[in-house]
C-alpha cells in the first residue's frame, strides 16, 4: 500500500504542493496561536493554586511581622499563608531575599549559570542565587556575621538580569493581572541574594515578612470578616494588595486577549485554508476516478482504495511537518521574523498530530466520497 501511496504523489504534482503548502500554512498558524497563549500561561500557571480560591496577594514592604504564623492568627478564615521574607541585620549591605520552602516548589527561574535555590549540608554556609548585575559569579562568597557566629553565603546561581523572579512589582499595578507578581532586576536597587527559608533558618536572623505573600482563605467569610481581615492586612505594613478573584479575571483576560483581537483574521484564514484543502482533494480525487476504477477491476477492494489514499495523505503531511521544521529551523535567522515566537511542546504537539489527522481524514472521506459515486465503478458493478 506505501508503494502504491508513493505512486500517488507522483501524480497531480501542482495539486499535492498545494496540498503540502496548505498544510504546512495551518500548522504554522496553529502552533503560532498556542504559543501566544502558552507563554502568558507560563507565569500564571505557578501561581494559579494560590489563588484559585478566595483570598489575597499583597506587598509588605519592611511590615510588622514577624513570621506568617503571626499573620495566619490575625485573620479570619482560616487562611494558608505564603510568605517572602528579608532578613534583618545591622551592618548589612546586601538585601537577603528569603523565600518559603512551598514558594520554590511552585516557581523555578531559569538560571544562566549554576542552579535555582539548593540546600546546603555545611550548618555555617547557605546557598544563594543572585542577577548577573550584582557582580557576583558562582562560588562567589560573601560573610554574614550572626549571633552565633560567622555565617558564609555561597552562591551558586546566576541569573540573567532580565529573569523574572515571585515579587510584587507595581509597574503592572494598573493592570492588576499576574505579572505584578513577577520582577526582574530592574525592580532592585541594591544587590540581592535569594535563598531558602531552611538556609536562612541558619543564619537565625530576624525575618520579616516583605515582597510578596499569598494569604487563602478556606473558610467561607462574612462581609464583616473581610474588612475585618482587609484592616488587620493593611496595619501590617502593606503598600500594594489584590483580591484573588480581580486577579484571577484580569489575568485570564491578559492570557487569551493576543487570541480575541487575532480570532476574526485567524478564523478566516482557517476557513479560506479548510475550504482551499478541500477542493484540492476533491479536484485530484475526481482526476483519480480511472485510477480506482481500474484497482478495482484488478481486485483491490474499496477500503484498499481508501488505504492507498490514507498512505498518500500520511506521506504529504509528513512532507508538510518537515517543511515547517526547516522553517522553524531558519526562522531564528530571518530578521524581519524575529518578534514571530513558535515554541514546541506537549500542547504544541498534540495540536498538531491533531490537525495533521485532520487533514489525512478530509482526504480519505474525499477519496470514499469519489469512489462511491465513480461512474466507471458504477457501470462495472452494473
Amino acid at each position: 500500500m506505501i508503494r502504491f501511496g508513493i505512486r500517488e504523489l507522483r501524480k497531480g504534482v501542482l495539486i499535492n504542493l498545494i496540498v503540502i503548502l496548505q498544510t504546512a500554512v495551518i500548522l504554522v498558524i496553529l502552533l503560532s496561536i498556542i504559543t501566544a497563549i502558552r507563554s502568558r500561561y507560563t507565569y500564571y500557571e505557578p501561581i494559579r493554586d494560590y489563588i484559585s480560591g478566595d483570598g489575597t496577594v499583597c506587598y509588605f514592604d519592611q511590615a510588622r511581622i514577624l513570621s506568617k504564623e503571626e499573620l495566619k492568627n490575625s485573620l479570619h478564615g482560616n487562611p494558608s499563608v505564603y510568605c517572602s521574607y528579608k532578613l534583618f541585620a545591622e551592618n548589612v549591605y546586601i538585601d537577603f531575599q528569603v523565600y518559603d520552602n512551598d514558594l520554590l516548589a511552585h516557581y523555578t527561574p531559569i538560571c544562566k549559570e549554576g542552579e535555582w535555590i539548593t540546600q546546603s549540608d555545611d550548618p555555617d554556609t547557605v546557598h544563594t542565587v543572585v542577577f548577573e548585575k550584582s557582580g557576583f559569579h558562582i562560588g562567589s562568597t560573601y560573610s554574614i556575621k550572626t549571633e552565633s557566629g560567622e555565617k558564609t553565603a555561597l552562591v551558586t546561581g546566576v541569573m540573567d538580569d532580565s529573569t523574572l523572579v515571585l515579587y510584587m512589582n507595581n509597574a503592572y499595578a494598573a493592570q492588576s493581572d499576574f505579572r505584578m507578581l513577577y520582577a526582574d532586576a530592574g525592580r532592585f536597587t541594591q544587590k540581592i541574594m535569594f535563598m531558602s527559608s531552611s538556609e536562612a533558618d541558619k543564619l537565625n536572623m530576624l525575618q520579616i515578612a516583605s515582597g510578596i505573600s499569598f494569604i487563602a482563605y478556606h473558610d467561607t467569610l462574612t462581609e464583616q470578616e473581610k474588612a475585618d481581615n482587609s484592616e488587620v492586612i493593611s496595619l501590617y505594613g502593606t503598600q500594594l494588595r489584590i483580591e484573588n478573584d480581580t486577579l484571577r479575571a484580569n489575568s485570564f483576560r491578559y492570557i487569551f486577549e493576543q487570541l480575541r483581537v487575532l480570532s476574526p483574521v485567524v478564523i478566516s484564514i482557517a476557513i479560506l485554508l479548510f475550504i482551499s484543502l478541500v477542493c484540492s482533494n476533491a479536484v485530484f480525487a475526481n482526476r483519480q476516478r480511472r485510477t480506482f476504477a481500474i484497482f478495482e477491476m484488478l481486485g483491490l477492494t474499496r477500503s484498499g482504495c481508501l488505504r492507498i489514499a490514507a498512505w498518500k495523505s500520511l506521506l504529504l503531511s509528513l512532507i508538510s511537518v518537515v517543511l515547517v521544521g526547516a522553517f522553524l529551523q531558519i526562522k531564528p535567522h530571518i530578521t524581519i521574523l524575529e518578534g514571530y515566537m513558535i515554541q514546541l511542546d506537549y500542547y504544541q504537539i498534540i495540536a498538531a498530530v491533531t490537525a495533521v489527522l485532520l487533514c489525512m481524514m478530509i482526504s480519505v472521506l474525499i477519496t470514499a466520497i469519489t469512489i462511491r459515486s465513480n461512474p466507471y465503478t458504477n457501470s462495472k458493478n452494473g
